[in-house]
């Protein structure tokens, strides 16, 4: 069969041109689909990370608070502990005052006495405000206060203000020092 061209060899270039630029459109648009899928990946990527940055941030400056926190809790941990040290020297130090007071209430046996505990110190000094009802009472409460066996425990007995009132009752300030050892 014969083939017959009817149309100027233009146009078959034409053809040619209409199917190289399709090839070269095709690509194109492929690289740019190709290049946009990357870019759009690179930035969900960036967002990724840029949020991740701003929460281990965010987390940096939680942790720092808790710590600023942590660091004062620490300092009033140390002054409590140490004023619960002191606490503890103290009472180590001081004397037992309800063996103080045991100790005194023996000497309640004698009748016609009454006395008020004025003062306590660290060191065992004892401040007491005596009144006794007559002589005899007066006699065998300062017999009794600086007997022997009172001596181990309380010593530096001294009287001091004593006062006889209309009535014949003494009044009377006592001190001593009880040695806390032998309460």
């Amino acid at each position: 069969m014969i083939e017959i061209n009817l149309l100027p060899p233009k146009n078959l270039l034409s053809k040619k041109e209409a199917a190289l630029r399709r090839r070269l459109v095709t690509g194109a648009i492929s690289v740019s689909i190709i290049f946009l899928v990357t870019l759009a990946s690179l930035l969900v990527i960036e967002s990724y990370w840029d949020r991740r940055l701003t929460d281990i941030s965010v987390q940096k400056q939680q942790l720092a608070a808790q710590f600023s926190a942590d660091a004062a809790k620490a300092a009033q941990l140390v002054k409590l502990k140490n004023k619960l040290m002191g606490i503890r020297m103290v009472q180590t130090t001081r004397p037992d005052i309800t063996a103080i007071l045991k100790k005194l209430t023996d000497f309640r046996s004698i009748g016609g006495v009454t006395y008020a505990l004025e003062e306590v110190s660290v060191n065992g000094n004892v401040s007491i405000k005596v009144n006794c009802q007559d002589q005899s009472a007066f006699n065998a409460y300062v017999d009794q206060i600086t007997s022997p066996t009172t001596a181990k425990f309380f010593n530096n007995v001294t009287l001091t203000a004593m006062t006889l009132n209309a009535d014949g009752t003494f009044n009377f300030d006592l001190t001593g020092q009880f040695d806390k050892s032998k309460l």
